[in-house]
């Protein structure tokens, strides 16, 4: 028996419509609406592919890092039921929401977490529509689920659609890809200089610590490279794992510092909660101005932060600590070589063949840091300080040009399906 459609009340209208356009469900205008398979098999590693929600992004199917597989066989019977051609739109539906493609030629079956949409208007009209603010906003808002929130068929089918006269869709079409595909190249020149930014940012650290960048310094203040030692850092520092305990937002003793309270080499320390600790403890796991955290397992193995304020904190049991002792080091030269490629190729290194990439603490202290004579440290830290800088200023330029660019597509598709775009 066929589901019954709920119709169309005046007040669900979210805004008016030009004359001419209508409300519809997604349903009346779709032959078919369906989604994967709810048991997908295990991991075969051969036959056809079996796409979910992660295989669709920025309107692309990508074939290249797919996970599981079913036979021919599975497929034929799959595909009976979804029957998936070129012309149909993609849909994510669980957990990732919102995300839309369109089918080419590909093979491929589907997980649940995608529906297949098969619009009998424009399909690309249609694919664009589905991307606009307001039914992304709609489809998370209205999502339902515990462990993954989902959009089901049924709402899927229940969808409300502006359409307009046939000829006004390719029209909205046409105005659509016209002004993405200007976006399209402002957006690849602003990448290509975020991602020239991020050379010379790696070439500026590389040369920090195998002395190129003091050259001149050197000459000048008649030092001689030979001053420079290669050391391991348990040599200058000594490594400790963080405090074990429970966060808290109430007041109960220090901050808590934890890894997720790092974010692009910058604390908040408003939002830092707290943790509970004896006097003895809080001695031991105490930060000071100049201590650097090292985060020691996940996608964030490496990631270091020097504490640069004066607060009541301790840091937590999935940092390592690292408290440089030898007089005759700064601190911030350790930090800053631990921006650089040197450093990430050891810790890459420390996490080669492991599944959960991690660095432990012994580890740590074998790290190899090639170390100049202290005036040539600050020297060192003050030109990165000062040539990073400019580099930052670049990144920040690019991220927000970017941002811009990605509002600008939504004002381009909220403006589209109100009419805005061919009055």
């Amino acid at each position: 028996m066929a589901k019954k459609l709920e119709e169309i009340k005046e007040e669900e209208c979210p805004y008016e419509l030009p004359e001419g356009w209508k409300w519809e469900r997604l349903k009346r205008i779709s032959k078919k609406i369906s989604d994967g398979s709810h048991n997908p098999p295990k991991n075969s590693g051969y036959g056809v592919p079996l796409l979910s929600a992660t295989n669709i992004h920025d309107r692309i199917i990508n074939m290249d890092n797919v996970s599981r597989w079913i036979t021919e066989e599975e497929w034929c019977i799959e595909n009976k039921r979804t029957d998936i051609e070129k012309g149909d739109i993609l849909l994510t539906i669980v957990a990732t929401i919102g995300r839309v493609a369109m089918v080419n030629n590909e093979h491929f079956a589907l997980q649940r977490s995608v529906a297949v949409i098969k619009p009998i208007i424009n399909s690309l009209y249609l694919s664009y529509y589905l991307e606009s603010p307001y039914i992304q906003q709609f489809m998370i808002s209205n999502s339902k689920g515990t462990a993954q929130k989902g959009f089901y068929l049924k709402s899927l089918e229940n969808l409300l659609c502006c359409v307009p006269p046939k000829e006004t869709q390719q029209k909205i079409v046409d105005i659509i890809e016209s002004l993405f595909a200007k976006l399209d190249i402002a957006q690849e020149k602003v990448e290509q200089v975020l991602a020239e930014s991020e050379n010379r940012r790696s070439a500026i650290l590389h040369n920090a610590f195998n002395g190129k960048l003091t050259e001149k310094w050197r000459e000048e203040n008649n030092v001689s490279f030979d001053s420079w030692k290669n050391m391991k850092l348990g040599d200058v520092a000594k490594t400790q794992y963080g405090y074990t305990e429970s966060a808290t937002i109430e007041e109960v003793g220090p901050k808590f510092l934890r890894i997720t309270d790092i974010q692009d080499g910058a604390v908040d320390w408003k939002k830092v909660p707290y943790c509970k600790i004896s006097d003895d403890e809080f001695q031991k796991y105490k930060l000071n101005i100049g201590d650097i955290v090292v985060a020691r397992t996940g996608a964030t193995t490496g990631k270091s932060y020097i504490i640069s304020d004066e607060v009541n904190s301790v840091y937590a049991s999935y940092l390592i600590g690292v408290k440089v002792y030898d007089n005759k080091v700064s601190s911030q030269y350790i930090y800053k070589y631990m921006q650089s490629p040197l450093y990430w190729e050891q810790i890459t290194s420390f996490s080669a063949g492991i599944a959960q990439p991690g660095v432990n603490g012994n580890k740590l202290k074998q790290l190899s840091v090639n170390i100049p004579t202290l005036p040539e440290q600050k020297e060192i830290v003050r030109l990165l300080d000062k040539l990073l800088f400019v580099e930052d200023k670049v990144k920040s330029t690019c991220q927000n040009t970017l941002e811009a660019i990605a509002t600008m597509r939504k004002s381009i598709l909220a403006k589209a399906f109100r009419g805005e775009l061919c009055s």
